[in-house]
Parts: C-alpha cells; sequence; structure tokens
C-alpha cells in the first residue's frame, strides 16, 4: 500500500518545463534533383540580411532610373513642342514681314507716280556724254531710278535701259545646318512695264589666300567667278517686285568671304543685273 500511495504521488507531480530551444544562427537548404541527388548549402543570418539589402537596394536604383528616364522623356517632349511652336511663330513672323515689305513697296511705288509726271526724254548720243553713260536713244516714259545704298556697289551691266534691280540683299548665318541663309528684293524697273523671267545666282567670293573657293546658289560652274548655266538659277516671273530666298551650304566661317554677287539673267541668257555686296556690310549676326 505504501508503493502504490508513493506511485501515485510521484504521477501527479507536474514535470516542469525545460529550457526553450535558441532560434537557429543558420539554415541549412537542399536541393533534390530529379535522379535524387542531393545539393545542400548553409545559409547564415547575416548573410540572409546581406542579400536582402543588396536586392532592396538593386530595385530601389533601378526604379529611380526608370523615373528619371520617364522625366526626361516628358521634359524634351515639352521642349519639342516649344520649338516647334517658337519655329511657327518665326515663320509667321517673316511672312507678315514680308507681307509688309511688299505693302511698303505698292505703297512707294503709288507715291511716285502721284509725286512725278510721266515724261518723255531724249538721250544724247555717246560721243556727246561722258565715258560709261548710255549713248542710244530712248524715246518713253523714264522709271524713277532707285534709291542709292551705301553698301551695295554695282559693276557691270548688259547694255540698254536697266530692267531690273536688286535690293534690301541681306545675309545670316544658320548653324545647325552650317550654311548662310541669305535674301533680297528683285524689282522689276522695265520702263514699258513688260513681264520680265528669268534666273538669279548668288556667289560668295573668298579672300584671297583663305583657300575657300567661290559658292554658288543653286549650284553651277563658274567662269571667271560667273555662272556658265544661266539655265541652272533660280526662275523668277514678275511684273513688280517678289523677295528671292536662298541657302548658301557648306560655309562654316563668314569671315573667310569678302562679297556676295548677285546675278540676274533673262530667259534669252542676257545679263541684267550683276550686283556685288560687301559681306561685313550685309551680313546679319
Amino acid at each position: 500500500m505504501e508503493n502504490l500511495s508513493r506511485d501515485l504521488a510521484q504521477g501527479s507531480q507536474v514535470k516542469k518545463p525545460g529550457h526553450m530551444h535558441k532560434a537557429p544562427r543558420h539554415w541549412t537548404v537542399l536541393l533534390i534533383g530529379d535522379l535524387g541527388k542531393i545539393v545542400s548549402f548553409r545559409l547564415s543570418k547575416p548573410l540572409v540580411l546581406a542579400l536582402t539589402v543588396c536586392v532592396t537596394a538593386s530595385l530601389s536604383i533601378v526604379i529611380y532610373w526608370v523615373v528619371s528616364y520617364n522625366s526626361v522623356c516628358m521634359e524634351n517632349t515639352q521642349l519639342k513642342k516649344e520649338l516647334d511652336t517658337l519655329t511657327a511663330g518665326l515663320k509667321a513672323a517673316e511672312r507678315e514681314r514680308e507681307k509688309a515689305l511688299v505693302r511698303l513697296m505698292v505703297l512707294e511705288g503709288k507715291a511716285e507716280q502721284t509725286d512725278e509726271a510721266p515724261a518723255a526724254t531724249v538721250q544724247e548720243p555717246t560721243a556727246d556724254k561722258p565715258e560709261g553713260e548710255e549713248g542710244a536713244k530712248s524715246v518713253g516714259p523714264v522709271s524713277p531710278a532707285p534709291a542709292p545704298e551705301t553698301r551695295e556697289t554695282v559693276q557691270k551691266v548688259s547694255p540698254g535701259p536697266a530692267r531690273m534691280s536688286v535690293e534690301n540683299f541681306k545675309i545670316r548665318q544658320d548653324p545647325e545646318d552650317n550654311a548662310l541663309k541669305c535674301e533680297f528684293l528683285l524689282r522689276n524697273i522695265d520702263p514699258q512695264g513688260m513681264k520680265i523671267s528669268g534666273h538669279t545666282f548668288v556667289v560668295l567670293n573668298p579672300k584671297e589666300g583663305s583657300g575657300e573657293s567661290p559658292k554658288a546658289f543653286p549650284w553651277t560652274p563658274l567662269k571667271d567667278g560667273r555662272p556658265t548655266l544661266f539655265q541652272r538659277g533660280q526662275r523668277f516671273s514678275i511684273a513688280r517686285f517678289m523677295v528671292v530666298h536662298g541657302t548658301l551650304t557648306g560655309v562654316s566661317a563668314i569671315d573667310r568671304f569678302t562679297t556676295a554677287t548677285v546675278y540676274v539673267y533673262a530667259n534669252t541668257g542676257d545679263l541684267l543685273v550683276e550686283k556685288v555686296f560687301e559681306v561685313d556690310k550685309v551680313f546679319e549676326s
């Protein structure tokens, strides 16, 4: 009986729990292949933490690059739109300027017709005039002479009364295309008021010793600085006047050139105008 009581007392006693196991400091990863081959490697706690930090940092860098790239693309698109808007505005301003110039020329023509009455004049023979004046007689209304411009010099024209004039010649640099943009006003001053058609050239003449060759627009072979194929010129057909535009390509330094010559030919090949402009006076930076 005593043994039975002792056994019951011992069985009724509650066993105290043992100490909890500590958290593992590393893990073992097992990889089992299809053929039963087992590969194991251990991952320590610092290694897992380092891998987590690296992955997080990599994702952060990738996200930053993507956001930055999208921001740059949006800014670039916005700049392109602004550039297109400015370009369109510049072209519109150029058209308005040309229209204003045309209106000004019309008003000048009306003012000249109002102030000057038509008169018939007879020119004397060449023998009675100083050298350089016209010798043939001509009867008919005489158009008013164009206003002299200090930056222009007329070299040679075809015999007979002047029929065309070149005015307001300008040159400006186009850095994007490595070229020069030029423009001038071509006016019909034919005494009989006939419509004139023909071709124009602009030739840029280099400085001596600059190593440059003459530049022509439109391109044509040159002989003694003059175009040899007048049919290749820029066509025109005017009764009063027009603004002519041109582009001289392959010009990187304007200071290597001294003068620009405008040639105006009739459809028959006759040289109507040969006018020289000093580059440093007509160049617009």
